[in-house]
């Protein structure tokens, strides 16, 4: 019963991006606009080898950008608009 969702060996970092300024989070700028993504692949030593990343304005136009360029992250992962997502 249920879907069987197997592991693919990548994982998605997704980061603030400031380009200039105080860049504290503290600072008045909260981590909302400007984000860079990354997607790695992580090989049979545990090593993570850069497959693509992108750069936007936001955390939601980076991810469109990033699956549409890869084609490698399915529908159903759900991405954290902060920190890694393993899949």
């Amino acid at each position: 019963m249920g879907t069987e969702r197997s592991v693919l060996g990548y994982v998605v970092v997704v980061k603030p991006y400031r380009k200039h300024g105080n860049g504290a989070k503290g600072g008045g700028r909260l981590g909302s606009t400007g984000k860079k993504s990354s997607l790695y692949k992580i090989n049979s030593a545990g090593v993570r080898e850069l497959v693509a990343s992108t750069e936007g304005a936001t955390a939601k136009a980076v991810l469109k950008d990033l699956r549409s360029t890869t084609r490698i992250i399915p529908q159903y992962v759900a991405i954290s608009h902060n920190g890694e997502t393993f899949f």
